[in-house]
């Protein structure tokens, strides 16, 4: 497909949503010149979702580096100052993040509310804390409350309307394995003027059974919004729950996510999310934590097998490393079993190697290991074991080689250069490539 013809398919699709919309809102009784103008600011392209209240429909859109447009759209719409400079802040200190912008349509006073798709550990968060005077104070509570949650996944600026003064809002996953009467599957704390609001916020999926139990009007508001649609969208409940009863329902609808193919199934949860930026950071107990967390929540999340998996090999439990690629195996969503099974070799390939090297350790097997991790883009791992390879053996040529090579993957480029001029110096039949890459580096680096 040409750039021209994308561009017309993405034209027609935009204006087949703000049909949409227009339709939606005839269920709110919402047919207002106010309300046509102020969509027609809002950018359809990347990101929409809808919010089904009793009384208000809210519209929520956004996309990776949007911030901008955002804040175009709210400048125009006089969102109080304090609102937009602690998002602008926010944006700033953290870029290339997922943003939102939420707007409020209907008889309740709401303010509009702008989101970072933080995706952090909570330090990041508490850190950017510190930068708002009207939030810091919130800090000890907020960390309190927290107990043992360790991703933040969104924040939300907007106004408490009951004190006009900022409001955000933070978002984490509920702890699965502390079961709880509803089993929610995120929370959401507000912070406002040093204080962290008592009632939190809670999200879970809900069937249509469960939302006319809990509130008939809303779910006469879902079927009429599903004969509007072309299709299901994946949904979720936000609520809060008091004295064992969901008060306060609205359904959040995924119409629109341009990160993703909204046509293919995704099985992943939130907790798959958690995981995957705790296995980044090396926090591999945490990220099995997380993944457990996301087996419970879906039993056929391929993704949190297969990162659990590799998570038990890189901190010696190699038997439920090998259990978890078998299971692996099974989910392969796309059905590409070569993909799965050399995934499977992979993590056996690790624990034979490891429980090999728990007997009796030699610098090849060492060296064996680094390689497996290097081919998998775990060079941190991978210099790891070609440092005790050389521990091991001096002079082992290759191994110098190896760990010049995963020095270079992590920009170390002088250390690099270093092993490299080792390894040829000690075996001239050496394939010199390493040693050209990071004497280029070095030249990179310094200019």
């Amino acid at each position: 497909m040409t750039k021209e013809n994308a561009i017309g398919v993405e034209t027609t699709v935009n204006a087949d949503v703000k049909h949409e919309i227009l339709q939606l809102s005839e269920i709110y009784s919402l047919e207002t010149e106010y309300f046509k103008k102020t969509v027609d600011l809002l950018s359809l392209e990347h990101y929409i979702e809808y919010v089904f209240g009793e009384e208000n429909f809210e519209i929520i859109t956004g996309g990776v580096g949007e911030e901008d447009r955002l804040i175009d759209i709210v400048t125009k719409l006089q969102i109080p100052e304090i609102v937009v400079t602690s998002f602008k802040k926010c944006v700033a200190e953290l870029p290339r993040k997922m943003v939102g912008l939420k707007l409020c349509f209907g008889p309740a006073d709401v303010f509009p509310t702008l989101y970072v798709d933080l995706l952090e550990p909570w330090y990041v968060a508490f850190s950017f804390f510190e930068t708002l005077p009207e939030i810091r104070d919130s800090l000890p509570i907020l960390k309190q409350r927290l107990e043992e949650s360790k991703v933040c996944m969104s924040l939300a600026f907007s106004l408490d309307k009951l004190t006009n003064k900022l409001l955000v809002k933070t978002y984490y996953p509920c702890d699965r394995t502390k079961k709880t009467p509803h089993n929610p599957l995120m929370i959401s704390l507000r912070l406002s003027d040093g204080l962290v609001y008592q009632q939190p916020k809670f999200y879970r999926s809900l069937s249509r059974e469960e939302i006319v139990h809990v509130n008939e009007k809303l779910a006469h508001i879902t079927d009429r919004s599903a004969e509007i649609f072309s299709r299901k969208y994946r949904s979720v409940c936000g609520y809060n729950f008091e004295n064992n009863e969901v008060k306060n329902l609205k359904i959040y609808v995924l119409r629109k996510d341009s990160r993703f193919n909204a046509w293919v199934p995704r099985n992943d949860s939130i907790y798959t999310t958690e995981g995957n930026i705790l296995l980044r950071l090396k926090r591999f107990d945490d990220a099995i934590h997380s993944y457990t967390n996301a087996i419970d929540y879906y039993e056929k999340d391929f993704t949190a097998y297969t990162n659990r998996a590799l998570c038990y090999a890189l901190i010696g439990k190699h038997d439920l490393a090998v259990e978890d690629a078998w299971n692996a195996k099974a989910l392969e969503p796309n059905m590409n079993f070569k993909q799965s099974d050399a995934y499977f070799n992979f993590i056996k390939d690790i624990s034979r190697i490891s429980k090999q090297l728990n007997s009796a350790p030699t610098a090849q097997l060492y060296n064996e290991l680094g390689i497996l991790l290097f081919s998998r883009g775990l060079f941190l791992e991978a210099k790891k074991n070609f440092e005790l390879a050389l521990k091991l053996d001096s002079g082992f040529a290759e191994a110098y080689n190896n760990l010049g090579g995963a020095c270079i993957n992590l920009g170390l480029f002088s250390e690099a250069f270093d092993y490299c001029g080792k390894a040829i110096s000690l075996d001239d039949r050496t394939d010199t490539t390493n040693y050209i890459i990071a004497l280029n580096g070095m030249g990179r680096t310094k200019v």
